[in-house]
């Protein structure tokens, strides 16, 4: 698949099958969202990856219940990226926003389903999310966004 094929056919997904991506195409997803342009190339960026089952029920319970819903947002999807700017930075929706913007290029050019889900700045002021944060030694950053991965579940419908 060339970038022009990419760019006019990405889409986000919302329904994964029980099979987790691998690690390697993980890693390359992620790669993919350190090497998004930023600001002033400060490269201030946290992702946090998580896929424990029990977590990731924590955090699609705390998106929805920012949203006001009983549903997953998450729609079943076995990896999720969680991504944080430094929180002065001039910069940070942005470079939030290239980062989630690149690694679900990245994802679908390996075959690999994603979508942006927003509230991941809601989830987190929360006692339940300033704990994360702290856990995970990132009490100065913010929350910009967060993309689920997984294997998409059937065939998408041609445009």
């Amino acid at each position: 698949m060339d970038n022009k094929e990419m760019l006019l056919n990405r889409y986000s997904c919302r329904k994964f099958t029980e099979e987790k991506v691998k690690e390697e195409d993980l890693n390359l997803i992620i790669k993919a969202g350190l090497n998004a342009p930023c600001g002033k190339n400060r490269q201030d960026s946290k992702l946090v990856v998580v896929e424990d089952e029990s977590l990731v029920k924590k955090l699609s319970d705390l998106n929805a219940t920012v949203l006001n819903s009983n549903t997953d947002p998450f729609y079943g999807a076995k990896t999720i990226v969680c991504v944080f700017v430094k929180s002065d930075s001039p910069t940070l929706v942005q470079d939030g926003s290239a980062i989630l913007t690149m690694m679900q290029s990245q994802a679908f050019m390996l075959n690999i389903g994603s979508c942006w889900i927003n509230r991941l700045k809601e989830m987190m002021v929360s006692q339940e999310g300033l704990a994360l944060m702290e856990q995970w030694g990132i009490q100065d950053y913010t929350g910009v966004g967060i993309c689920i991965l997984g294997i998409p579940y059937g065939q998408r419908k041609a445009k």
